[in-house]
């Protein structure tokens, strides 16, 4: 998810063109909201490469594919009239499907971008923080085997636990 939000908003930002046409009619500023939601796009890029910052990096992710959901309803709407009106040539109807496919296709990448996950891993793994782990020293006792002093501490053992 890391690598389609830097791309995606990449292209936002360098080809706003491409993303203008998506933006709903009522909507004023069309670069503007274009730049902005690719601007949106890189901050939570960067934000979910970072652990410390993955989880609200999520949250914002999914947050905007809420808001950018009416551009893509938009696509969705424009692909269909294009067909209806101009015919239904082969690149319409493919056109048509992908945007109308495109819509149900958020909601998974809404959840997948609530998920706490390590987008950046290459073992595509999971990682999810626990509590912290605190390594704290075991008591030492005297030692009272043969040919050891009494008193003399055993070697020193680590305990490690979470909070």
């Amino acid at each position: 998810m890391t690598a389609a939000f830097l791309v995606s908003g990449t292209l936002h930002i360098v080809r706003p063109q491409i993303f203008e046409p998506i933006v709903p009619r009522g909507l004023a500023h069309r670069r503007a909201l274009v730049h902005l939601s690719g601007a949106a796009e890189l901050a939570c890029a960067v934000g979910m490469l970072n652990p410390t910052t993955r989880r609200l990096a999520g949250r914002a992710a999914a947050a905007l594919l809420v808001a950018v959901f009416p551009a893509n309803v938009q696509m969705a709407v424009d692909a269909h009239r294009a067909v209806v009106r101009r015919g239904p040539s082969p690149s319409r109807r493919l056109r048509r499907a992908l945007a109308l496919t495109r819509l149900p296709l958020q909601v998974p990448l809404i959840m997948w971008a609530l998920e706490d996950e390590d987008s950046a891993s290459a073992s595509g793994h999971a990682t999810r923080p626990g509590p912290p782990i605190v390594a704290t020293r075991a008591s030492s006792r005297p030692a009272i085997a043969a040919g050891r002093r009494q008193g003399a501490p055993q070697s020193t053992t680590w305990r490690l636990t979470s909070l």
